[in-house]
């Protein structure tokens, strides 16, 4: 009889002692992950694909070109963003671009699915890894959704690249 009181005396007091050992100021709430999904993200206002954009990125893989193929990266390849600089680089090549970014408003765009879309192009300058400039590559920041971000290349044979945030 005395070992069943003390076994519930104890199963009590670890009860309160776990109901009144926190006070409601004391507990942090986890910050929200806000989901993101923005399909036609070249058609806003800049301020807001900047917003969007900023951070790093890794390249999962790229869809499309001319022959259409999915192409997963095996390279390491990231990109950091801000709202006027552009950082590339690779693990197996390392820095590729650092380079100001230059926005250009394509108005009436004729780029293939844009059916005459105003569309925002992110365009920088590229070095090459033999050390030649390439003026003006452009990327066009096509939709997010999450933490994927699609960059369309505004080319006639262009492909899709998609990066997630790290």
């Amino acid at each position: 009889m005395n070992l069943n009181l003390l076994k519930i005396t104890v199963v009590l007091l670890i009860l309160t002692g776990g109901l009144f050992s926190c006070s409601p100021s004391e507990v942090v709430d986890e910050p929200s992950k806000e989901c993101i999904n923005i399909e036609h993200l070249y058609a806003q206002p800049l301020p807001v694909i900047q917003e969007h954009i900023q951070g790093k990125w890794r390249l999962q893989y790229t869809i499309g070109g001319f022959c259409g193929g999915k192409f997963v990266d095996i390279y390491g390849v990231y990109m950091h963003l801000s709202t006027d600089h552009i950082i590339e680089g690779s693990q197996m090549h390392g820095l590729l671009t650092d380079s100001p970014i230059v926005w250009i408003l394509d108005e009436n765009s004729r780029f293939a699915a844009l059916d005459g879309q105003d569309a925002y192009i992110l365009t920088y300058n590229h070095e090459w890894r033999d050390g030649n400039l390439m003026k003006a590559s452009a990327s066009m920041p096509y939709r997010i959704k999450n933490d994927t971000l699609i960059f369309r290349h505004p080319v006639i044979d262009g492909n899709d690249s998609y990066y997630t945030k790290y």
